[in-house]
């Protein structure tokens, strides 16, 4: 009984992340030091002139403001400063999934296996130790969705508001964050206060006049964008890489492709280019999103690919399963599913970077709910109270 009872325990649980997130990022730091990457330069250099700079000169780079200002507060720490944080942050996120999940689910044992999810799959602390967006990104989505399901009423939401603006501002696609917040809102405030139609019209209304708004402006901010499309890339650097080049899955035929009038607007170049290119640009837009679902990539080894296959294939299967079945914050469950679509269309419509980094922000949620999926269907197949 007693040692049912310790298995069964928060503070054990506690103890075996803490064991196991020391051990992993000791062993990553051992292996991979500081990553500087070609990112990394430019976002250390925007940090650097930032105070002298201002924010006037620095246009779509805006949309890193938070990144830029982490780095430029923690420089005078040095590079590994800068890795010691990330890591604290994403080790403060790994708790949250944890007590996310004991909300969701009631149950402790599928909140450590969220957790250890989390952990082990070792992409995600791995890029604790680049000096890009990814680590902080990802770890700050957990961490305003974790404070956002503490609120229920709208009047709170003002507390959370300086968090959600540091998230979103961290890269470009921190705008797929504040949508799916949008939903998270919409759908925890409609459960707990039961809003009126004229309100639920309004968050939908808001919603969507706000992605036309980005998407305008996106396209405005990038007056040749015809012209990466044009290229053919499923991958970012696919026709400029040596490992990547004359791989038929990483390239489309662009022989064939149709440019638009110069003389249009950035936007009007976009939809005739696609219009007049509609097959190319499908096809285009299938592989991006083939590549980022799955992140298998042919230039990965085959242990590599083998190792993705094994394990993040079931816990999408597993992630369905416990979306399909939970009833419990239908908030939270619009957030995963929201974030997920959002950032694969986005991939879709730009490129799949080549280390796949653009899914990693959306797993530590499929986590939490294939945890719970887990946890269902293993109580279901076997009839047993073991697990429940």
């Amino acid at each position: 009984m007693i040692k049912k009872d310790l298995i069964h325990h928060p503070r054990y649980h506690l103890l075996i992340i803490s064991v196991a997130f020391i051990a992993i990022n000791m062993v990553l730091y051992h292996h991979l030091g500081v990553k500087v990457m070609s990112d990394s330069t430019r976002y250390i250099d925007w940090a650097e002139n930032l105070w002298s700079s201002g924010l006037s000169t620095y246009q779509w780079r805006f949309w890193y403001i938070s990144y830029v200002l982490f780095l430029a507060i923690l420089l005078p720490l040095g590079l590994k400063g800068v890795i010691f944080f990330q890591v604290a942050i994403s080790s403060l996120a790994c708790f949250a999934i944890y007590f996310l999940t004991v909300k969701l689910s009631s149950n402790k044992l599928t909140a450590l296996l969220a957790s250890l999810m989390y952990l082990f799959w070792i992409e995600i602390p791995g890029w604790n130790m680049f000096i890009l967006t990814e680590s902080l990104f990802t770890s700050m989505i957990v961490l305003t969705v974790f404070f956002a399901m503490k609120f229920n009423r709208i009047n709170q939401l003002l507390c959370l508001l300086p968090l959600i603006a540091f998230t979103i501002l961290i890269r470009p696609m921190g705008v797929t964050v504040l949508i799916a917040l949008g939903f998270f809102f919409y759908y925890h405030f409609n459960c707990h206060l039961n809003l009126t139609r004229l309100k639920k019209v309004s968050f939908i209304s808001t919603g969507l006049l706000f992605l036309l708004v980005f998407f305008y402006f996106l396209l405005e901010g990038n007056p040749d964008v015809h012209f990466y499309y044009a290229r053919g890339q499923v991958v970012w650097g696919a026709d400029q890489m040596d490992f990547l080049k004359d791989n038929p899955w990483l390239v489309v035929d662009n022989s064939q492709v149709i440019y638009p009038d110069r003389s249009l607007t950035s936007t009007e170049k976009f939809f005739e280019f696609t219009l007049t290119n509609f097959s190319f640009q499908l096809e285009l837009f299938s592989k991006k999103l083939l590549f980022f679902i799955i992140h298998i990539k042919p230039y990965y080894s085959l242990s590599h690919n083998l190792f993705i296959g094994f394990t993040l294939f079931p816990v999408y299967g597993f992630c369905i399963y416990g979306l399909a079945t939970d009833r419990t914050n239908p908030g939270m469950k619009y957030f995963t599913i929201s974030l997920f679509l959002l950032n694969a269309l986005m991939t879709g419509l730009t490129v799949e970077s080549w280390d796949g980094r653009f899914l990693i922000p959306t797993l530590p949620c499929i986590f939490i709910y294939a945890s719970i999926g887990f946890r269902k269907f293993v109580g279901r197949i076997s009839n047993s109270e073991s697990f429940t």
